[in-house]
Parts: structure tokens; sequence; C-alpha cells
């Protein structure tokens, strides 16, 4: 099975292809000046993830010792040329969304919830602009406070907590898998926050990807991703993946909405280690693959991305009909968490196998 898609793919902007220029000159190896500031990576010991550090760097992640820097001066200032490893410009991000079958209560998920099967006991971490509490979607969900990650790269004590949704991707996201996995406890990890500079940035993805880690979660979700990094952010990212993918945390991502005549990678997706996740939708009495689901081979498995129902930030409890890998993605990391209800210990090469074996190829 090989699909893909995405509604808010998040895809970040060309990150700088970086040449391994002398090991004494950072200036030598990216562009003198970013409007986003650079992520770069140590050797060295790495400060508490998301202290107080230096003024004018933040904290990543600890584990692997990346950073953020506005600019060349800071990283300087901060640490010897010869120990920054890897560095890479960060990038804007751009959603993607479309016009506003109900798959899940249409087929199997009723067998699902027969067997008891609801994700009970499982922690889903949803990367994405935040949720919509007050939504009936989710009187019955156990949410966690979550974090509001680009409040943790500010350092803005006073925003830590605020996980709201004013964008409105987060609460349809999250909203898919909380009608499958209605046992699951939901872990918003904002990522969108106009007032901050790490709004919708590689950096804000990467710091979610260190929460994650951190908290031992069972299942992540990215209905976002960021197109043709650089080969040093790529490596920055295949770090953390492989850190989550070691503690048997299956994460699950969204491949984008670009159809198939632009196959371009994109990341975490295509990551070792990620269940690439394409669109697929209804035709007569069986599925195809979405028309502007992305198709390379950053899919694993394709689910239903059309014409699916999602609640609504506008008010009133309404629900709207989404199209988008971002809404294929969920669906697939609710059948991650009641899969993990039933064995804790599965990892997410097990977790392939399973939907392997219980897939239909519809190429």
């Amino acid at each position: 099975m090989r699909n893909t898609s995405k509604i808010l793919t998040i895809i970040l902007c060309a990150s700088t292809s970086l040449t391994a220029c002398a090991k004494d000159s950072i200036a030598m190896r990216v562009s003198a000046t970013s409007n986003y500031g650079y992520i770069f990576m140590t050797d060295k010991t790495p400060v508490s993830l998301f202290s107080n550090g230096e003024d004018n760097i933040d904290v990543i992640s600890s584990t692997s010792n990346i950073y953020h820097a506005d600019t060349i001066e800071d990283i300087q200032a901060f640490t010897s040329a010869k120990n920054v490893t890897l560095i890479a410009e960060d990038c804007p991000v751009e959603l993607y969304g479309y016009p506003d079958e109900d798959w899940y209560m249409e087929r199997g998920i009723n067998v699902f919830w027969d067997f008891g099967v609801t994700g009970r006991n499982t922690k889903v971490a949803v990367v994405d602009t935040g949720i919509y509490a007050g939504h009936d979607v989710f009187k019955d969900i156990t949410i966690d406070e979550g974090a509001n990650i680009c409040a943790y790269l500010d350092r803005n004590a006073d925003k830590y907590a605020d996980v709201s949704d004013i964008q409105g991707h987060g609460t349809a996201v999250t909203s898919v898998i909380s009608q499958i996995a209605t046992g699951a406890t939901i872990i918003p990890l904002k990522i969108y926050d106009e007032s901050s500079k790490y709004s919708l940035t590689a950096s804000s993805i990467l710091a979610a990807m260190q929460y994650a880690i951190s908290y031992d979660i069972d299942v992540v979700n990215f209905s976002a991703g960021f197109a043709n990094p650089s080969s040093e952010l790529i490596q920055m990212a295949q770090k953390l993946t492989d850190e989550l993918y070691a503690k048997g945390t299956i994460i699950v991502s969204a491949t984008g909405n670009r159809g198939a005549s632009d196959n371009r990678a994109e990341y975490p997706a295509s990551c070792d280690g990620v269940i690439g996740v394409g669109a697929a939708q209804k035709a007569g009495d069986t599925y195809i693959r979405s028309v502007f689901s992305t198709a390379n081979s950053s899919i694993f498995v394709t689910a239903p991305g059309y014409g699916i129902w999602c609640a609504d930030i506008s008010g009133n409890n309404m629900y709207v009909q989404k199209d988008g890998t971002s809404f294929s993605a969920p669906i697939v990391a609710a059948m991650a968490a009641g899969v993990k209800q039933g064995k804790p210990e599965t990892d997410t090469q097990q977790f392939k196998e399973l939907l392997k074996k219980t897939s239909t190829d519809i190429d």
C-alpha cells in the first residue's frame, strides 16, 4: 500500500543545504543571515531541557544536544565551532487545507469497540495547532494538559499550558482519534502560536519529538511535516525519531497532499521508523488512492482521507467534513492506541507487520 496526504501539511520551505566546510567556521556552513534563525547540534553535554541556559540559545532537545539560535554570533558565543556537528537554517511552514462516508463509523470500528478496544491506558500525543476541548466530541475523553511547545522554546512560562486552538486543524485531527480510540488519553502538543517566532517551524516539530521522548508517549501523530529539508536537518529529525523508536513509541505521520505529480519527500513521514500514511477514498464498492494524496516511498499504508467528519472550533458543537492525509494519519494512530492497549510492548515494526496482515492492497 503506497499512497500519501495531508491537509495541514505543515511543509517547511527549503532548508538550505549545507556543505561540510572548514570545521572552525560556522559562517561558512550556512547563509550569514536567516529570517528564522538556525538549528544546530553539538557534541557537548546538553543543558537541561527548556532551561534558561544561554540568553540567546533555546533548547530543542537535551538528549540529542539540539538547539536554536537567532544568529551565527549567538552560536559562536555559546560554543566552539568545532563542537557544532550539524547546522541548518530553520524554516517556516505552510498550512494546506481543502474546502470544508464517515469511514470509521462505516467500516469495522464497531467491531473494534465490541471487543473492548478503546485505547484505554494509552497516551496519544497530537503534534498540531492545539485543541478546543470544549467541543462535545471530547466530553468523555481524557485530555492531558499537554504543552505549548512554542512557549517552551520561547521560555514563556505564562503560556506553557496554553494549548487552545484558534486555527482549527489540531481540533479536527484530534477529534478523529477521539471518535475511535475513545479510551485513550490525548496529549496536545501545540506547535502553532501566532505570538511565537517558533510557530510552525522545524524547531517546534523537533521539540515536540523531544517532549514525547521525555514523557513516555505510546503513540505520536503528526498531521504536519516539512518538505525538502537539508541533509543536516534530516539527520537531526532522524536522531530524535530513533530515540522515540527505541522507547517503543509508535510514530504515525501524514505524507502530504501533493498528488502524484509532486512526489518530494516530506518529514517526519520519510524518516526511518515512522509509519507514513496516505489518503484513500471510496469508489463504488472499493477504495482508491485520493487524487490529492502524495505518492512516494514514504507511504506505508493509506486510510480514508476524503470527507472525514471532524470537530469544528466555530462553536455550537459543529462538525465539518474535511479532506487530506492530515485526517488519514489519526485513523492509523487511533488503531495503534488500540493495539497498545492489548499489548503495550508493541513497537512500530510490530504494528507495521499487523497493518500488512489486516490491510488490502489498493494499487
